[in-house]
């Protein structure tokens, strides 16, 4: 039987080796995928469906729930619950540069597990740069004791 929270360790774990499944069995479809983002999100999207649901065994949707997450999985679906019971909340940006955007909506959402995907900049100092902006959305967040 699953165990709820999701844990990042579990989800990387189950998320890297079906990454590299899948481009060990078709590198040249899953090369062209990537370079293409509209083909890639929905690639990526369909994988990670079956991740949560034949892998971390959880109701995997992509219907867009507030506020408006590409994938969410949920531990239980068709009840009063539906809106409280996700455990996962995942988005996929394409653009490096806005991914911060994508940030702030997944601090919005009450689970417990927040997953940004977005792609390897070559670049080291704009990593660093994203990383910053990172910490700043994180730290204005407002803490109540």
């Amino acid at each position: 039987m699953r165990t709820y929270p999701i844990k990042q360790e579990e989800f990387w774990e189950v998320f890297s080796e079906r990454m590299e499944e899948h481009y060990t069995k078709s590198r040249e479809y899953f090369r062209k995928c990537y370079s293409n983002n509209k083909k890639w999100t929905k690639y990526l999207t369909k994988m990670l469906v079956d991740i949560g649901e034949k892998d971390l065994h959880v109701a995997a949707i992509e219907k867009e729930y507030w506020p408006r997450l590409d994938i969410s999985f949920f531990d239980r679906q068709g009840s009063n619950w539906d809106k409280w019971a996700m455990e996962v909340g995942i988005e996929i940006e394409n653009d490096f540069y806005s991914c911060v955007d994508e940030l702030r909506k997944l601090m919005l959402i009450n689970c417990g597990l927040k997953v940004l995907i977005t792609y390897y900049q070559k670049d080291q100092n704009e990593i660093d740069d994203l990383l910053k902006k990172f910490k700043i959305v994180y730290d204005s967040r407002k803490i109540s004791y």
